[in-house]
Formats: structure tokens, C-alpha cells, sequence
């Protein structure tokens, strides 16, 4: 029961904008009510067999990492404290949905068909996606402007010149993020698949031509996490003879560099919208101009916070109300100038996972953090040495999800993604390949 729960869960997932009722508001999702008879049934699990939680010190990581903030709710300076509550409870929340998949998905078959949906999901929000960016940017379908993340304008800059799909996710970041959870399903599903199996092995790999167009549409920064992911797998599972190979790799490994040095610039630096004309010499000439990007102004804001508060910060989800009071007056009117709105509506997230958690709970809570990753990162490493005399599927999984999560762990200098379920889940499956490795190796 609780494995068709989280096989449903995962359906639901990306599914954020489809209609919902009043009282779920504009943060619960379709998911999270299926989350609650999945915790139960954790919960009733856990209490009739009660060993071994404390065992693993990742769990004792996401204890402390709770505690942590809640030190932080408690000692914010900020009134009323109703907005840092929530983002709490949300962290609590992405915390037991960690714990309660690792524990409910031990098996190699549970594993596989939640591999297989997470691609098929993936699939169909990008297929969703592409269709979407099609029926709005060619043929100017106004209706789907909700389905859209419109093109920069005014002083922003523009490198895309059409509206990037977010399909049925909030945001272009929130989809490739989701993708690449679903790339992982995906070559997780293929890899088990028999060589026989020639029909589902095509369907698979058109499926991941599929995401991948749907993705680059979506044109982000965390297309550097997807790159770095496909670099990897490149790396990894293609040794056949002949030169493709070599192309295969050389052009991953340069897609992923080229992606990553341009995202660092234009984390600096914003380019405004550049314009080409002729002089009355018939010279081509090109003019630009730059400013610092928003980024830039986040992350002062980010370690001016951490500063002031260092143990335990401003508190879970406060820098977006609160980062410009920690700005000078002349950075607060440029930055408004580029996001085009008046500086007291200025209201933009951290916009990377590590500065944002800096800010919100503080180096404590960040260290925390980081070790909770760095003991995730172990566990997997450590399960990967250990498969080599085991069947190649677990490996090869361990193998997969890693390269997921060090995607992910690289979009987080870009995009705040600690709130992202997709996030949660991805590491929890890291957490799960790593356990059915001990738990084989403890067979044999």
C-alpha cells in the first residue's frame, strides 16, 4: 500500500498548476495531500520496528538540521513570526518525506517502477512543455501565458527571445529540476531493461531526447546541472569501440564547460539587451552595456544578513521581505532600476541554496547542511565500492542518482532549491541505492 502511495506521490508531483480547491491555497499541492497516509503508514512502521534510525548518521544530520531551525524561528529578530513558522513546518515537512521514502522504497522492483514513473512523468510535463512553448511563442496562443515564464524586457537582460515553458511546474527552474530527477528514472529504467527488450529501449531513449529538447526550451541556469548529469552518464556507460564515443564526450564535456563559464559571467554580470546598427560609414556596430546582475546584490545582502546574525540568521523564507534592508540605499535603487519595479517592491528570493540558507538560518544551519550532503555523498561513494562484485544494476544506480545529486548540488549556487520536493526526492533515492547495496552485500 505505502509503495503505491509514493508511486502516486511521484505522479503528482510536477503537477503544481493544475486546478486546485480554495483551501489548498498557493503552496499545498496535489502531492503533499497524498504525503499524509504515506507519513502515517511510515509512522506505524517505524513504531513496530524501532531500530536502526538513529544508527545512521544522516538521519542524526536532519535531526540537528531541524533543530537548528528551529533555534532560528525562535531567536528571529522578525515580528510577526507567522511567515517563518510555515517555511519551518515546509522544512520539516521535505525532512520526513526524505526519511519516509528511503524507509518505504527497499526493494530493487519498488525502485525500478518508481525510476520508470519519475520518466514517465518527466515525459509528459516536457511533451506538455514543448507543445505549450509552440502553441504561445508561434502562434501566439494568449490563454497558456500562464504556462509561461515571459521574456525578459525593459532593463533586464534578454538572452532568450521567447517565453521559456515552465509546462505544468511554477517555474522554468522548477521543471529542469524536475527533468533532471526524471533523466535519472530514466537511464535508472533502461539499464535494467533486457537486451532483448529492443522496442522499450528506443521508447526510452526518444523519451530522453524528448525531456532534453523540453529542458533547453526552458533555457535556465540549472541547464548547468543537467549538463553536468549528461557529462557523467557520458563518461560512465559509453565504452563501445569507434569514435562516437569520443564525440558523445568531447561534446558533453564542452556543452557543460561553455554553459558553466557563461553562467558564471552572467551571474555577474547583467548584458542589456544588445542592439545592432550601421554608421554612416556602413560600419557594423554593436552596442551593449552592463551592470552588475541581481545576484550580485543578493548575496551582499545574503552575508551582510549572515553577519549581523551569524548562528542562526533571520529565520526559514525571511530574506525575500526583509534582504534590501540590509543593501545600501544606492544598491536597492540600481537593483530595483533592473528588476523594473519601485525599491519597496522589491521581494526576490536568495536565489542559491547556500547563501539563501546562510542568510535564513545562519553558518550553523549551514554547516549542518553541507554535512548532511558530504554524508549522503559518502554513503553513496561508499555503496558504489562496494557493488563492484554485486549485480552491475547497482552500480550503475548508485552511479546514476549521484550524478542527479551533484547536478543538483551544482544548481544550487544558481537557484534556491532547499524547498524544491523534487529536491527531497532525488536525494532520497541516493539514500535508497545506497541501503539495497548494504543490504545485498549483508546477503552475500
Amino acid at each position: 500500500m505505502a509503495e503505491k502511495l509514493i508511486f502516486l506521490y511521484l505522479i503528482l508531483l510536477p503537477l503544481m498548476k493544475v486546478p486546485k480547491p480554495a483551501f489548498m491555497g498557493t503552496k499545498l499541492q496535489y502531492a503533499d495531500l497524498i504525503f499524509i497516509p504515506i507519513f502515517i503508514i511510515f509512522l506505524f512502521r517505524k513504531y513496530k520496528d524501532r531500530s536502526g534510525f538513529l544508527r545512521d548518521k544522516i538521519n542524526i544530520s536532519l535531526i540537528l538540521l531541524i533543530l537548528v531551525s528551529f533555534l532560528s524561528f525562535l531567536l528571529s529578530p522578525l515580528i510577526p513570526k507567522n511567515g517563518i513558522f510555515l517555511d519551518f513546518a515546509g522544512l520539516v515537512y521535505l525532512v520526513s518525506l526524505f526519511i519516509a521514502i528511503t524507509s518505504i522504497i527497499n526493494n530493487k522492483k519498488t525502485l525500478t517502477r518508481a525510476s520508470f514513473l519519475l520518466f514517465i512523468a518527466a515525459l509528459f510535463v516536457s511533451c506538455v512543455g514543448i507543445l505549450i512553448s509552440v502553441l504561445y511563442n508561434i502562434f501566439k496562443v494568449e490563454s497558456l501565458s500562464y504556462f509561461v515564464y515571459e521574456k525578459a524586457s525593459g532593463a533586464q537582460s534578454a538572452l532568450v527571445p521567447f517565453a521559456r515553458p515552465s509546462s505544468l511546474l511554477n517555474l522554468p527552474e522548477m521543471f529542469i529540476n524536475f527533468v533532471l530527477l526524471g533523466l535519472s528514472g530514466a537511464f535508472l529504467y533502461r539499464i535494467q531493461l533486457d537486451k532483448r527488450d529492443t522496442a522499450k529501449k528506443r521508447f526510452v531513449d526518444l523519451g530522453i531526447t524528448g525531456i532534453l529538447l523540453a529542458s533547453f526550451m526552458a533555457f535556465s541556469r540549472s541547464l548547468a546541472g543537467v549538463m553536468l548529469f549528461l557529462t557523467l552518464i557520458a563518461f560512465h556507460f559509453f565504452n563501445s569501440k569507434g569514435i562516437m564515443k569520443y564525440i558523445l564526450r568531447v561534446t558533453c564535456l564542452s556543452g557543460f564547460l561553455i554553459l558553466l563559464l557563461s553562467i558564471i559571467f552572467f551571474w555577474i554580470f547583467t548584458v542589456y539587451p544588445v542592439s545592432f546598427s550601421t554608421g554612416d560609414n556602413a560600419m557594423p556596430r554593436i552596442a551593449y552595456n552592463t551592470n552588475l546582475d541581481t545576484r550580485v546584490y543578493l548575496t551582499k545582502a545574503a552575508l551582510a544578513i549572515a553577519i549581523k546574525y551569524p548562528y542562526f540568521g533571520l529565520g526559514l523564507g525571511s530574506f525575500s521581505d526583509n534582504f534590501s534592508s540590509f543593501l545600501s540605499r544606492d544598491d536597492v535603487l540600481r537593483l530595483a532600476d533592473i528588476r523594473g519595479v519601485f525599491p519597496e517592491q522589491l521581494k526576490i528570493d536568495p536565489h542559491s541554496l547556500y547563501f539563501g540558507t546562510l542568510a535564513e538560518i545562519g553558518f550553523l544551519g549551514l554547516a549542518v547542511l553541507l554535512l548532511f550532503f558530504m554524508l549522503l555523498i559518502y554513503k553513496s561513494m561508499r555503496a558504489y565500492r562496494l557493488s563492484v562484485e554485486l549485480m552491475p544494476f547497482y552500480r550503475n544506480s548508485c552511479f546514476i542518482f549521484q550524478a542527479a545529486f551533484l547536478g543538483l548540488l551544482l544548481n544550487g549556487f544558481f537557484v534556491d532549491i532547499l524547498s524544491m520536493r523534487s529536491f527531497w526526492v532525488s536525494l532520497s533515492l541516493v539514500a535508497v541505492t545506497a541501503n539495497l547495496v548494504a543490504r545485498e552485500k549483508g546477503r552475500t
